[in-house]
């Protein structure tokens, strides 16, 4: 289902998350600039079925979409819901969430900016599609997740979104 069928010879694997489940990772903490990319397929944009990165609670750090036209971002400090077009359900489609010094937060789908706006604060991850005890799980397939400190440009987000084809 890659957008350029031939895709999936270049990267044939993807963790498969049936709203059950999570995969902790080593923290790591973003503050600053930041930029996080991910290719998704997802088969639920509900709240409840949607988180991506984190853990879930009521001062946890997460990146979960909010139905299919928002994406929220939490810190302790900033709760902040995005809004912008519709995702498409059982589609691949790739995320860049990135940050420069001034707080400036854009986000990106498929290559091309999506919505954003300021968010302060730090990050601190230590799972994928994480929950506290709970089933608030991402629904759906991720691959190819990515992190860098430092703000990705326009052309570099557009470079990682390679017309639909996820770089090995």
């Amino acid at each position: 289902n890659w957008q350029i069928p031939d895709a999936v010879s270049a990267y044939p694997q993807s963790f498969d998350f049936e709203n059950t489940g999570e995969i902790t990772i080593p923290e790591f903490s973003l503050s600053s600039e930041f930029s996080i990319g991910v290719w998704l397929n997802s088969d639920n944009f509900a709240a409840a079925n949607a988180l991506i990165l984190g853990y879930n609670s009521s001062n946890g750090y997460k990146i979960e979409f909010n139905g299919s036209t928002g994406v929220l971002i939490k810190n302790p400090t900033t709760n902040l819901t995005y809004s912008g077009t519709s995702w498409n359900l059982n589609k691949w489609q790739h995320l860049v969430i990135t940050r420069d010094s001034s707080n400036d937060l854009k986000i990106y789908r498929n290559g091309e900016y999506w919505g954003g706006g300021t968010h302060s604060g730090t990050f601190i991850f230590d799972r994928i599609s994480g929950f506290n005890s709970s089933s608030r799980h991402f629904s759906g397939n991720l691959s190819n997740f990515q992190r860098w400190n430092t703000t990705l440009s326009d052309l570099q987000v557009e470079t990682l979104y390679n017309n639909g084809v996820p770089l090995t």
